[in-house]
């Protein structure tokens, strides 16, 4: 595959308007050759789907891509971004948390950017 696949983590609740309305932005800013798994519409219409399954599928999405772009810049709460996070991190994927977290111990190790433009280009910047 010559494109890279990017995880795009946030919490789903009291983010903007839905809590994916930045998916949407992504899409636009992003590079043609980038794509964005976005867990927040992917199992729209899906039943049956238990937590457990939820996160073994997100896990293989982050196992399989490029890395993370975490939008932790809303007030929601963030526990499964976190350990979305975290594993990401175990497994050697790149991590940018698009926020205000310079106070915040919990960045101590993340690459920290203020918007999701920065983070796009952090992230799909080409190596030299």
């Amino acid at each position: 595959m010559s494109g890279r696949l990017l995880y795009l983590a946030s919490p789903l609740d009291a983010l903007e308007e839905d809590g994916t309305a930045w998916y949407d932005v992504f899409r636009r800013i992003r590079p043609d050759d980038v794509v964005g798994f976005m867990p927040g519409r992917a199992y729209v219409g899906a039943s049956a789907r238990t937590a457990s399954e939820v996160d073994r599928a997100n896990r293989a999405v982050i196992d399989v891509s490029h890395g993370i772009i975490a939008n932790l810049s809303g007030p929601g709460r963030a526990l499964g971004t976190i350990r979305e996070i975290e594993f990401a991190k175990s497994h050697g994927k790149p991590v940018i948390a698009v926020g205000d977290l310079a106070a915040s111990l919990a960045s101590y190790d993340l690459i920290v950017v203020p918007d999701l433009q920065s983070a796009v280009e952090s992230m799909t910047r080409k190596p030299k």
